[in-house]
């Protein structure tokens, strides 16, 4: 298969994972986290949040600075950005200085992203990354509470107080890498 048939087999895999976590999220509502082992697509469910993996490729050896997955990511952005709001309307862009987007950037997200839309509760991430050596570019959706990526003004009573503290210590302990075995 040639990589224009690959990108699209791909993208409408990603789709098919976009929309079944977008049903399971809205099924769920108000009853806690949505059980996202039983929506039939690969999943590492990390407990408060879950990583849905899309694509991974390797980098051609000699071919420095290939982006093996951006194409697909381009893709996936236009598609999921006019779909959620168009025009970078309802979409946000998560700041690689802090927060979550720290915690990407850490793990070494690349490209235009990541970028997130919300649903409900839940913020819905496209998140390309490669590792250390730029050796493999991996290509997947994160769903974190909302809470990790906005910034909604905080309460001032104990409770609401209390509720940013411990989802900061969420977030913080968060693992966002990943690889296929996991």
């Amino acid at each position: 298969m040639n990589d224009e048939g690959r990108l699209g087999e791909q993208f409408d895999e990603a789709l098919a994972t976009g929309a079944a976590i977008e049903h399971a999220i809205r099924e769920h509502r108000g009853r806690g986290a949505p059980a996202w082992a039983g929506l039939g697509v690969p999943v590492i469910d990390r407990g408060t949040f879950a990583i849905f993996p899309l694509a991974q490729a390797p980098t051609r050896p000699g071919d420095a600075g290939e982006e093996p997955l951006a194409a697909l990511a381009e893709r996936l952005y236009r598609h999921w950005g006019y779909r959620y709001g168009g025009h970078d309307f309802r979409v946000g862009r998560l700041d690689p200085d802090g927060g979550y987007g720290l915690k990407l950037a850490e793990a070494g997200a690349v490209g235009r992203g990541p970028f997130w839309w919300d649903v409900q509760d839940i913020a819905v991430i496209l998140v390309r990354t490669a590792d250390g050596r730029r050796a493999l570019e991996t290509l997947a959706l994160h769903a974190v509470p909302l809470d990790w990526v906005s910034s909604r003004p905080v309460g001032s009573t104990n409770r609401a107080q209390s509720r940013r503290r411990r989802m900061l210590r969420e977030r913080a302990a968060a693992h966002v890498s990943w690889t296929w075995p996991d």
